[in-house]
């Protein structure tokens, strides 16, 4: 899957993260713009992790059809990976986040309006 469709990638690097990740992913899918990709990346987690996200994308098709999901086989460190997602991402904009964040319905909405008016 190409972000070039995309206005905005959503970069969520996860490590070990099963106790925060539904709250953050079911924020995302319930966001009033939908116009994003999520890049969702692995950074070797050994916990469900994984399992879960691929649960949690099941519950929201119009999400999991946006999102790709790469697996490091190790913990790459946080910046590596987000540098990942950025350097694979041809979209204007990049939303760097982490796994504990719940992002309010209309976070990307009034984010993208901000950027889109400079």
């Amino acid at each position: 899957m190409s972000s070039d469709n995309f206005p905005i990638v959503v970069a969520l690097v996860m490590h070990n993260g099963a106790r925060w990740l539904p709250h953050c992913l079911v924020s995302l899918a319930q966001q009033s713009r939908q116009d994003f990709m999520l890049m969702l990346i692995d950074n070797g987690s050994v916990d469900s992790s994984v399992l879960l996200a691929n649960e949690l994308l099941l519950q929201y098709p119009g999400l999991q059809a946006r999102t790709k999901l790469v697996y490091n086989k190790q913990n790459l460190g946080f910046a590596r990976a987000y540098n990942q997602a950025i350097l694979w991402s041809s979209s204007e904009a990049v939303l760097i986040l982490n796994q504990d964040v719940v992002l309010a319905p209309n976070y990307l909405e009034l984010t993208m309006q901000g950027l889109e008016q400079q």
